[in-house]
């Protein structure tokens, strides 16, 4: 690839970048000669293949469907008299060389220039990620050592330990979920010890773990606090200083999120929230769910923008859970709905009135239009079995005798299609039902790109961005070492 050659012969497949391109259409000094691969599978005049397409490997992780599977599903959409799923014909056609070389003109593997580098590097010098690994290293330090004083001072005089063992780290957790939860540690850590005895326990956070889960499993974490508003105990002025600049940096970043996501409408924020509205009010709350939503994308790699948030995560992070509710409160507008609070009759009474709401919906009748479907196509097939038996039957009486049952399954045959009619009609009414009871995304805004800016740094007053007390504190504290 580095030399200079008379005659330059380049092999291009598609799948190569416009650098790659470049240099192998330059090596030769009097002919340079491209040939490009414009089938999948060429074959001469015995029918052999002689030229194959390079494929490219399929990054999809997982295993991959029987082959039995697609059978089957032909074999019920013929019993249910179905048409047949169309198939996908193998794209035989030749392409053109030259769209061949226009692919890979359409892809770029240079690095990035120094002031893009640069520019990437203030965007992400006070990025959620890294700041949120700082502060989880102290705060993880600090809740430890908190937890473990509540635990010991619940614990009778003969059961306390300075090591719980490595079983702890589940009490931890489960004392972390209980107070974003809203309740006190101590008297959650009180609560399981005095729930039964300790004697014959071989591991004495094994069981306390076991008590609380009971507890902590059907909580559902509050509404997250600022980060400034978490603060903790630590010993050292100097890591309580870092630690508060840490936690001031978070909250900075955070409402930069907000306004990035209301500068540059990202794909992701308007499937969540909708448009960017006009109202300065309205606006203001559509910036402070965002910031909310974004917070949760950036600080744990969510990515898609086709999954806003993802599913919610399990109770082993109660941190992330904390967050993930966090951010689908703001996309679900739930941000005041809270019934753990609720006695039961008012709880009784939500149920009976969703009972009430949802009565006047449409019957599901999918099972019976199946069963009405697949009992036509039956009849079908009978009719035209016992018509062809009373063809070649020589006896009369046996010919009659099948006319006659070709006869009763025509008409069960017609019998069966208007039971179909009417289910049919009954589902599609079911499920206009459905299309306007649920909560559909709203429409994409057109003219909007597809790829969203980087977020400026508060650093470079090129962008245009204000810089405030919040953003000088967050670029402090991103230069800050433990």
């Amino acid at each position: 690839m580095g030399g200079t050659v008379r005659g330059g012969l380049a092999l291009v497949t598609g799948n190569e970048s416009r650098e790659w391109l470049y240099v192998a259409l330059t090596r030769g000094t009097d002919d340079n000669t491209a040939v490009a691969i414009t089938h999948d599978g060429v074959k001469d005049k015995d029918g052999a293949t002689v030229a194959i397409r390079p494929r490219e490997a399929d990054p999809q992780p997982g295993t991959r469907p029987d082959p039995e599977l697609a059978r089957r599903e032909c074999l019920d959409l013929e019993r249910a008299g179905l048409p047949p799923e169309p198939t996908e014909e193998p794209d035989d056609e030749v392409r053109d060389p030259v769209a061949v070389l226009a692919d890979c003109l359409d892809r770029e593997d240079a690095e990035l220039a120094a002031s893009d580098y640069r520019q990437r590097a203030l965007s992400n010098a006070d990025h959620r990620a890294v700041l949120h690994a700082r502060w989880a290293d102290l705060a993880g330090r600090a809740g430890r050592d908190r937890y473990h004083q509540l635990v010991t001072d619940a614990l009778p005089e003969e059961y306390r330990l300075d090591d719980l063992g490595p079983k702890a780290t589940w009490l931890w957790r489960d004392l972390r979920a209980a107070e974003m939860a809203g309740l006190d540690p101590a008297e959650v850590a009180r609560a399981a010890v005095n729930a039964n005895t300790l004697a014959d326990a071989r591991s004495i956070a094994g069981v306390l773990h076991k008590r609380l889960s009971l507890i902590v499993k059907p909580l559902v974490p509050l509404p997250q606090k600022p980060w400034t508003d978490r603060p903790r105990q630590y010993g050292d002025p100097e890591i309580a200083d870092y630690e508060a600049k840490l936690r001031q940096a978070m909250d900075a970043r955070a409402d930069r999120l907000g306004q990035h996501a209301v500068q540059t409408s990202p794909a992701w924020a308007v499937q969540a929230l909708g448009p960017v509205p006009d109202d300065p009010m309205t606006r203001l709350d559509w910036q402070q769910r965002a910031t909310r939503i974004a917070t949760y994308r950036e600080l744990y790699g969510v990515g898609d923008d086709r999954e806003v948030i993802g599913e919610e995560p399990t109770g082993n992070a109660p941190g992330m859970r904390a967050a993930w509710h966090d951010a689908f409160a703001a996309i679900t507008r739930t941000d005041g709905v809270d019934v753990r609070e609720l006695p039961d009759c008012s709880l009784e009474h939500m149920r009976a009135s969703y009972q009430a709401e949802t009565g006047w919906a449409p019957p599901h009748v999918g099972k019976q239009l199946r069963d009405v479907r697949l009992g036509a196509a039956t009849m079908r097939l009978k009719a035209i079995r016992a018509e062809e038996e009373a063809r070649i039957a020589k006896d009369q009486a046996v010919a009659a005798r099948h006319t006659g049952i070709a006869a009763t399954a025509w008409a069960l045959e017609a019998q069966y299609r208007e039971w179909e009619t009417l289910l049919g009609g009954v589902m599609e009414d079911r499920g206009l039902w459905d299309k306007l009871t649920e909560r559909r995304p709203p429409p994409r805004r057109p003219g909007r790109p597809r790829t969203t800016p980087p977020l400026p740094s508060p650093q470079d007053p090129a962008h245009g961005v204000r810089r405030t007390a919040g953003a000088g504190r967050a670029a402090g504290a991103a230069g800050l070492a433990v």
